[in-house]
């Protein structure tokens, strides 16, 4: 398997978002990935871990009205997303999120789910992964 760039692995993350699906990188994920929330105190320090805890909040997604969408931006020359959640219900963006992303030798080996930096410190891009 050919080693992925960071964008491709941020882009894989996006579609794994886009369509509700951990598929897309669960093939790239380091073994020794972490994630953070800066809603959660404790910290994911497994891939499998890891997986079981997003695969259950794309399930919620999934069985909401919550449409999910990941689009790329830059944060300080690196790439990562801003992922947007809109409440189909009541028509409205509740939520946008940043996740910062670090990858080595073609895996993702940390997730950072943040408030801060807010969007607006985000160069967004055109690329909505699909």
């Amino acid at each position: 398997m050919k080693l992925k760039s960071h964008k491709e692995l941020v882009s894989n993350y996006a579609r794994a978002f886009n369509h509700l699906n951990s598929n897309y990188i669960s093939d790239y994920l380091a073994d020794g990935f972490q994630y953070t929330s800066q809603w959660v105190f404790s910290e994911i320090e497994s891939k499998k871990d890891y997986l079981e805890y997003f695969e259950q909040k794309l399930k919620q997604f999934l069985n909401s009205d919550i449409k999910i969408i990941a689009r790329l931006g830059l944060y300080r020359n690196n790439y990562c997303l801003v992922i947007y959640q809109i409440d189909l219900s009541k028509r409205k963006q509740t939520k946008i999120v940043t996740l910062l992303i670090e990858s080595q030798k073609g895996k993702i080996k940390r997730a950072d789910m943040c408030m801060i930096p807010s969007i607006s410190q985000i160069n967004l891009l055109e690329e909505i992964p699909s």
